[in-house]
């Protein structure tokens, strides 16, 4: 959602139609109002299945440093990409007084740390990380 309130927010500069403020009023937190029409249409990937990435291909350390290895620029891309995403929806939250992405959410984020944090939730058997 809080790259559907960052479009919202800055299409409000030239357009403060009702219904757009309404948007960014229901859905616009970290906690969206039960009236926010976003989440009730925000898309779910209903075939990405961890248990059977991890069984084929990822709890294999040898795959995850191929994979790794042939994603490099992939991954700098969305390094990168992650991180001024991050501070844009920080300069909304700020400049609405709202929080719509979790504190714990830092703009430091790589592709090596995500897949290290997935393969010790896979191992230990608990809920791997959801990508960001």
């Amino acid at each position: 959602i809080a790259s559907s309130c960052l479009l919202l927010h800055e299409t409000e500069l030239w357009d403060s139609s009702a219904r757009i403020t309404s948007l960014i009023h229901d859905c616009c937190r970290e906690d969206p109002a039960p009236a926010c029409e976003l989440s009730q249409i925000a898309p779910q990937n209903k075939f990405f299945n961890p248990t059977h990435y991890w069984q084929k291909y990822l709890k294999f350390a040898s795959y995850r440093e191929v994979i790794l290895a042939r994603q490099r620029e992939d991954c700098e891309l969305y390094r990168v990409g992650f991180g001024l995403f991050v501070q844009r929806v920080r300069s909304m939250e700020m400049a609405r007084n709202v929080t719509v992405l979790s504190l714990s959410v830092s703009s430091d984020w790589s592709c090596q740390a995500w897949l290290a944090s997935f393969a010790a939730s896979m191992e230990a058997g608990s809920d791997p990380p959801r990508m960001p």
